[in-house]
């Protein structure tokens, strides 16, 4: 039997779709879940009022999805500048109850930004911290941090992202593992990613690219027309115990010249991992 593959729309797809029309269009795909990037396009944001929460949350619900991962953008937790990181701080904090009323169990990590090698220390230091103090508060809510692998951040290859799991070595921080963005920044292949960062990943970003711009530029495609191997990488990941759901990262919103509008490519993502679902073995 093959395996049925759980995928979640990401509201990057949408992004002139409010939260409650971005909800009704990824279940009218067949789509399993729903990720927010918490931005005022979407309308997701801690200051979302608790009616306007309770009624996203019971939207989710009805539409038969599930919440997969919040996507906040709190990425000054290693600043210092104590004001900037303690503002940072706080708003994950912020970030962990929204997602706790809206029914998410893992918010997105953003790990600082990429600093000169000089600085590159006394930054981690305080962003290992910062992690701490979060992923803390978040543990008595029942959330776990996922740090991404996410170019222009301290995280960006699978070793600088499992330095900062194991340094903060807390059971609710984990790994938001995104090839795309790790093989985009020149850093290790699949398979080495894959290893080691095996039994940490709570959730799965799939995109594709390819070099094809001016000067061998990175480019974001279409999946299956770029380089990211996702026929190979997704039994691997599978035979490795993950057993969530994958996000579908049509970046519309980042790249609007390079995909079609969601209604035309997001039903072909679907198909495209659709297909390799019906050539996995199905989960045990």
């Amino acid at each position: 039997m093959p395996r049925s593959l759980r995928l979640a729309g990401n509201t990057i797809a949408t992004p002139d779709l409010s939260a409650h029309d971005a909800v009704r269009f990824f279940a009218s795909l067949g789509l399993d879940g729903v990720d927010f990037l918490c931005d005022e396009a979407s309308g997701v944001t801690p200051d979302l009022d608790a009616p306007a929460r309770h009624a996203l949350r019971q939207a989710i619900a009805d539409a038969g999805l599930e919440a997969g991962c919040l996507r906040q953008y709190m990425r000054e937790l290693h600043s210092p500048d104590a004001a900037l990181r303690r503002a940072h701080i706080d708003g994950l904090k912020r970030h962990v109850d929204l997602a706790v009323d809206l029914g998410y169990g893992i918010v997105r990590l953003f790990a600082g930004r990429e600093v000169p090698a000089a600085d590159w220390e006394p930054h981690w230091s305080r962003l290992i911290d910062g992690i701490v103090e979060a992923a803390t508060y978040a543990a008595q809510a029942g959330v776990i941090i996922g740090v991404e692998n996410h170019h222009g951040t301290m995280t960006d290859s699978a070793v600088r992202t499992m330095r900062a799991v194991h340094e903060a070595s807390l059971p609710n921080v984990r790994v938001v593992y995104d090839q795309a963005n790790i093989t985009g920044g020149q850093h290790e292949p699949w398979d080495e990613a894959l290893r080691l960062q095996a039994g940490y990943v709570v959730a799965v970003d799939v995109k594709d690219i390819d070099v094809g711009g001016p000067g061998g530029q990175k480019r974001v495609r279409p999946l299956g027309a770029g380089v990211l191997p996702w026929p190979e990488i997704l039994p691997a990941l599978f035979a490795t115990g993950y057993d969530g759901m994958l996000s579908i990262e049509y970046e519309r919103k980042w790249h609007p010249e390079a995909l079609p509008e969601p209604g035309v490519g997001l039903p072909r993502e679907i198909a495209y991992l659709r297909a390799i679902g019906q050539t996995l073995p199905a989960a045990r």
